[in-house]
């Protein structure tokens, strides 16, 4: 199942503040793949948008639980805030609501 990781830092965390900011921050995000290997999980891509200190991730893997523990290994849990949301396509979500309807 795809999830969409949403990572947040401060701007006195950034990466752009000093080099132990910038291995912590971009270290662990370049581990996020190597991580997400680990729990028979995928990142299929990311956007890091600066100005808001916000980095997107969509990672396919079994389940919220395996995300959390790709964030912990990559080591970005202490640095960073990270929520959650499962994803699935338009197509997916429209057939739900109405069959709920």
């Amino acid at each position: 199942m795809l999830h969409m990781l949403v990572n947040t830092h401060t701007a006195e965390s950034c990466a752009f503040r000093s080099d132990t900011n910038r291995e912590a921050l971009a270290g662990g995000l370049s581990r996020l793949g190597e991580a997400a290997g680990q729990h028979e999980s995928s990142v299929e891509g990311a956007w890091v948008n600066l100005s808001e200190h916000t980095v997107f991730a969509l990672i396919d893997a079994p389940n919220g639980h395996a995300v959390d523990a790709i964030v912990r290994d990559a080591g970005l849990i202490g640095w960073t805030m990270s929520d959650v949301h499962p994803v699935q396509t338009l197509e997916a979500a429209i057939g739900l609501a109405r069959a709920t309807s």
